[in-house]
């Protein structure tokens, strides 16, 4: 009979407690991941002459490559790329994990001025 008793006891201030406090909190953080890609600025091209004014800007998801050449040039500009953000890009289908590292080729002739690369989140 006392177990009963103090059970319907504490079921009684368990239910006025939560008549008392009747409001639930609920507490959420998220963040989001980050798209970022770093530019190596040590250029190869191949050949060397009939080149000149590389030259790389970074927009919002793409990035624009562009040189003066010369007439009758035929070669390649290879740099690389490093994903500094937090997510897997896609870039031009090939894909870069959070700090990994890519190499791009562009073949250059005499009618080049620029190109656009452009890169996204990897799905």
């Amino acid at each position: 009979m006392a177990i009963a008793l103090v059970v319907i006891c504490l079921n009684g201030v368990g239910v006025s407690y939560a008549h008392f406090t009747d409001r639930i909190d609920i507490r959420q953080h998220m963040e989001t991941g980050e798209m970022k890609i770093e530019i190596d600025r040590a250029f190869s091209v191949h050949p060397k002459q009939g080149i000149e004014n590389i030259d790389v800007q970074v927009n919002d998801e793409q990035f624009m490559i562009s040189a003066d050449v010369e007439k009758n040039y035929k070669g390649k500009l290879s740099f690389y790329v490093r994903n500094m953000g937090t997510i897997p890009i896609d870039m031009e289908g090939d894909r870069l994990k959070p700090d990994q590292k890519g190499k791009i080729t562009i073949p250059i002739d005499s009618q080049f001025r620029m190109k656009k690369i452009k890169y996204s989140q990897w799905k």
